[in-house]
């Protein structure tokens, strides 16, 4: 019994408590213009409605409320949300009629059929028979909506309509089929330009953008926003890096903003260019048969396609130290011998002075008497040269060897120039007398060599060399030169030794009855010679030889090389030194 009035009790409170919370106002919403009632809200005002403070119990948590401005309780979209919307893209002067449904029926009354922009199109509605049809009349090119309602005023239709010109949409519809096969890209009007957007993934797709584009009869009606997938450019780059690593190791391949970038750094531009050349492999070459000229659809850049950049840096390296150098010696000989052997008879008897006869007998005075004296017979006169000359000296010969060698050491295909001269100063004498000393003779030689080390132990030696030798002297004791100019080319091996030139020079002469074999015969101003008996001959003969030896020697370094030379003059070398 207890159990069932206690079960009773608690009956009774729960209904209290029901009532109580049923009779509680409830809380209004605010509209939108009254602050105190969103100030209450957000826990700024008290919530009593008297104005009171409200109970500890029963106050709300302040929660702050954001206004919005987009959301509208008295207007909405949603009537041009619910009716058919449909995109037209019409040329200028080129009619369209579109049929309607039979149980659409539009108002006659104004504003049934609106049109955005009437300077764009117009809109005629025509209604024959169960035929229902508007007719949309372009004018002008632009953009512009037409809006249909039925008899209730209800939003059925909205057209989204885009007029350009004929041709343009002529274009637009020859881009479609010629690239129906390209999948992924988007072909539109846009501003009155044929826009291609979207993302290829085949480079042979992008060439036939490109290449189709490319015709000049589009000129820049169509702007081309396609670009590669960045998958596909990823994997292409991995392919172009590998490739080039081959011979460049230190170029690398990226994608960036759509782009292939190849960076690094090479040697040479011949390494830079073979880099660019074997990327550009890889891409289909962009048609050139027809180009565009000065059009504005089309970057201005050498690489195909515009996908492939470069921004490789070209270091040379630094200089490295040739391996091999070439010692070159050089022989000048120069050999000369002559033989003198001449011999003469020579009779020429004369008086000295004129002879005189006489005849009579001399008075005591020396003195010769006249005609008619009485005496003996006289003859007076000098006879000189009256035995024969004969002249034979002995013969006379000589002999001479001169020996010049020049030792140079230089890189391989550089030229050596090894000079070694004197000057030999010539007196002369001038007009009124004076000594001139000012003129010289240079005598010497002077050479010029460039040895190029090919395949093997081979030198190719490029001689060009002058040598000038006193061999007499001449008038007033000016010297006598010969002189020798040798240009030549020839193969030689390290170490062999080879005659670049020989000049031989021989000479022999005889004379006869040219030359008197001796002075003071009779052919003098005071002798009158009785006869001339004269005999003579001479024989000259003179030999010369000039000779170039030239020998090349591979070294590794000028220390190795000269080693003979260090020890002709004990310089220590590299081993006695330690």
């Amino acid at each position: 019994m207890d159990s069932k009035m206690a079960f009773a009790v608690i009956l009774l409170l729960l209904l209290d408590l029901n009532q109580a919370f049923a009779q509680t106002p409830p809380v209004q919403q605010p509209a939108s213009g009254d602050g105190k009632t969103i100030a209450a809200d957000a826990g700024l005002l008290p919530n009593n409605p008297d104005g009171g403070d409200a109970p500890d119990a029963h106050r709300r948590r302040p929660v702050v409320k954001k206004l919005s401005y987009e959301t509208s309780k008295l207007t909405s979209d949603r009537s041009e949300a619910e009716a058919d919307h449909r995109k037209l893209l019409l040329a200028v002067g080129v009619d369209k009629v579109i049929d309607l449904d039979p149980s659409f029926q539009f108002s006659n009354q104004s504003g049934a059929i609106m049109t955005g922009n009437t300077q764009v199109l117009n809109v005629a509605p025509v209604s024959i028979g169960d035929a229902r049809q508007i007719i949309i009349k372009p004018g002008a090119e632009g953009e512009t909506n037409i809006t249909l309602r039925d008899k209730s005023g209800k939003i059925r239709v909205v057209f989204d309509v885009i007029v350009a010109k004929l041709n343009l949409i002529r274009f637009l519809e020859r881009l479609k089929h010629n690239l129906k096969e390209v999948e992924g890209i988007t072909i539109d009007i846009e501003d009155q330009k044929i826009v291609i957007r979207g993302d290829v993934l085949s480079p042979n797709d992008f060439g036939l953008i490109v290449n189709e584009i490319g015709d000049k009869e589009y000129g820049d009606t169509v702007l081309n926003k396609v670009t590669m997938s960045p998958i596909t450019l990823n994997a292409l780059s991995k392919k172009i890096e590998n490739d080039v690593q081959v011979f460049a190791p230190t170029v690398h391949a990226g994608v960036l903003n759509g782009k292939i970038i190849l960076d690094g750094t090479v040697d040479s531009e011949a390494i830079k260019t073979r880099c660019l050349k074997r990327a550009e492999w890889y891409l289909p070459s962009a048609r050139i048969s027809d180009p565009i000229v000065n059009a504005s659809n089309v970057e201005k850049n050498d690489k195909p396609m515009q996908l492939i950049q470069s921004d490789i840096q070209v270091t040379p390296p630094a200089p490295k130290r040739e391996s091999k150098l070439v010692r070159l010696s050089v022989y000048f000989v120069q050999l000369s011998k002559d033989f003198l052997k001449s011999y003469g008879f020579k009779w020429q008897p004369g008086f000295t002075v004129d002879p005189s006869i006489s005849i009579g007998s001399a008075d005591q005075s020396g003195g010769t008497t006249t005609g008619n004296s009485t005496g003996g017979f006289s003859f007076a006169g000098t006879l000189s040269s009256l035995f024969p000359s004969l002249n034979a000296p002995p013969s006379s010969a000589s002999y001479g060897r001169i020996l010049k060698t020049a030792t140079v050491i230089v890189k391989s295909a550089e030229t050596a120039k090894v000079k070694d001269t004197q000057q030999i100063p010539i007196q002369s004498t001038g007009v009124n007398g004076q000594t001139d000393n000012s003129k010289n003779t240079q005598v010497g030689f002077d050479s010029s060599i460039t040895p190029t080390i090919l395949q093997g132990q081979d030198v190719d030696v490029n001689i060009d060399m002058d040598q000038t030798e006193v061999v007499g002297t001449g008038a007033g004791g000016a010297p006598i030169t010969d002189q020798h100019h040798v240009t030549t080319r020839l193969y030689l091996k390290s170490g062999e030794v080879g005659a670049v030139v020989a000049v031989n020079k021989q000479n022999a002469t005889t004379t006869f009855n040219r030359d008197a074999p001796s002075a003071g015969g009779a052919a003098t101003t005071t002798t009158k010679p009785l006869f001339t008996l004269e005999r003579s001959k001479s024989m000259n003969k003179d030999k010369g030889q000039f000779v170039v030896f030239v020998s090349p020697q591979i070294i590794d370094s000028a220390s190795e090389g000269t080693e003979d030379l260090k020890r002709n003059f004990r310089i220590p070398t590299s081993s006695t030194s330690k």
